[in-house]
């Protein structure tokens, strides 16, 4: 019975091997830079003060997938509105980290913001994923009177989101 015991306790302690899944990696690629006021985006900061960010997407490779979080924009509306230095357009800024737009299989909406979904269109085979109620709000709720839709994106995007 001792013996028993023992080759359990080994067994139990050794250790097992690991199950490898697949590999991730995730880049943030800029397409351009903007001057924004810090107060507009921390609550508490001092208005006035200015801070140089970094426009980026997210391209998470893994899994024989090439997913970008968010789609950053392209319109010359857009640019207009939000000035911005170092620009390129998206489809061609994943080309610095070696993907094709076309090799692009899928795009994580984080929120339906032009800034942040207005270059959907620039990937033609992806997927694009968006939290249902966030689809919702800014198909419907938001465009009714006393709604706060923002800016005009999913105007201009509907068509390839449904």
């Amino acid at each position: 019975m001792k013996k028993f015991v023992l080759l359990f306790l080994v067994i139990l302690v050794s250790p097992l091997p690991a199950v490898r899944g697949p590999e991730y990696s995730i880049e943030a690629i800029r397409y351009a830079s903007a001057e924004d006021e810090v107060a507009g985006l921390v609550k508490g900061a001092p208005k006035g003060e200015k801070i140089n960010i970094a426009m980026v997407v997210w391209l998470i490779r893994g899994g024989g997938r090439n997913v970008l979080f968010d789609s950053g924009y392209h319109r010359e509306t857009f640019l207009k509105y939000f000035p911005s230095t170092e620009y390129i357009r998206p489809d061609e800024a994943v080309k610095l980290a070696d993907v094709q737009p076309e090799g692009i299989t899928d795009i994580v909406i984080s929120h339906a913001h032009w800034d942040h979904m207005g270059g959907i269109d620039l990937f033609p085979k992806a997927t694009v994923w968006i939290q249902k109620e966030e689809f919702r709000y800014y198909t419907g709720d938001a465009w009714q009177p006393g709604g706060n839709h923002g800016a005009s994106i999913l105007r201009m995007c509907s068509s390839l989101l449904s």
